[in-house]
């Protein structure tokens, strides 16, 4: 077994969906390990996120970049605030469900235009791939899984990491920001 790739991301970036269909894309011709690391980029955005307005660069676009395998984010109207959507992430890793969780939330946010800073919201996505939706508010209003995410912050500052998303193997940074699907292939043809 390959030791795995690392992948610095946010649920509010659409680059970070792109490459989450790429490895979805590649993990059907063969196994691609993948380490997802949480990092909240908007940590002062507010509760409720902040509407978009239409046509905002980098956001509520269309990026063509995933067109051919089908992923084309749709133009959301909200940057939604990720931190209880990442602290849900190692909620459903401490259940074997991490991958389950990435499943649902990217497609909800940029395919259905769904708010994933919204509680109901994520409630309803754990329902959905059967994961205790009482349990994970639970864990979500105590603050349970902050001290992670802290230490992910902490994990990229030391790292000098600055984009997402940012794909390492081992400590190395292979690729970051706008990845084609094109170069992440060849760049997994090197490793695996």
């Amino acid at each position: 077994m390959h030791q795995p790739l690392r992948v610095v991301f946010d649920f509010s970036c659409p680059y970070c969906y792109l490459l989450w269909g790429y490895v979805q894309e590649l993990r059907r011709t063969s196994l691609v390990p993948v380490e997802w690391l949480p990092w909240e980029i908007n940590p002062e955005l507010e509760p409720e996120g902040r509407a978009l307005q239409p046509g905002t660069p980098g956001i509520s676009q269309p990026d063509q970049l995933g067109a051919s395998l089908g992923l084309v984010p749709s133009a959301r109207t909200v940057l939604a605030n990720t931190h209880q959507a990442l602290a849900a992430l190692e909620f459903a890793k401490d259940l074997g469900q991490g991958d389950a969780w990435l499943d649902v939330v990217f497609p909800a946010h940029f395919v259905g235009d769904r708010d994933i800073g919204q509680l109901p919201v994520l409630l309803q996505l754990a329902q959905e791939i059967g994961l205790d939706a009482q349990a994970l508010e639970t864990a979500l209003q105590a603050g349970r899984y902050n001290r992670r995410l802290l230490d992910n912050e902490a994990y990229c500052q030391e790292h000098q990491i600055e984009w997402v998303p940012t794909v390492l193997w081992g400590q190395e940074k292979l690729l970051e920001g706008v990845i084609t699907f094109s170069v992440f292939k060849d760049t997994l043809k090197t490793l695996f």
